[in-house]
């Protein structure tokens, strides 16, 4: 009866990475890169995409593009405990038969 209580503790706000993306579009044979920003120290990124694709770096090179390469790619920028997903969606382009002459 009567009692009263307090209690103090800190709470550690942090900010969240910004992932810009933007679809990509490649002709069949050609390279694809796939970056996002650099967020320093501590970092981990993770991508996922078509055909079992993953990597686990900042930037990726597809060389030598096919058209199983197509399709949406996610990555997933993990920081201080925060993390956040950003999606790529790449358009394959067929490359055009040779012409007869």
């Amino acid at each position: 009866k009567g009692c009263t209580g307090s209690a103090t503790t800190s709470v550690v706000v942090k900010e969240l990475p910004k992932i810009n993306t933007s679809n990509a579009v490649v002709c069949e044979g050609g390279t694809l890169q796939l970056t996002v920003a650099d967020y320093g120290t501590g970092t981990t990124y993770s991508w996922a995409g078509p055909n079992n694709f993953s990597a686990t770096s900042r930037e990726v090179v597809i060389n030598n593009v096919t058209l199983v390469n197509e399709g949406t790619y996610n990555v997933t920028v993990f920081k201080e405990q925060c993390s956040v997903t950003g999606i790529v969606n790449v358009d394959v382009k067929e490359k055009p038969n040779s012409p007869s002459i």
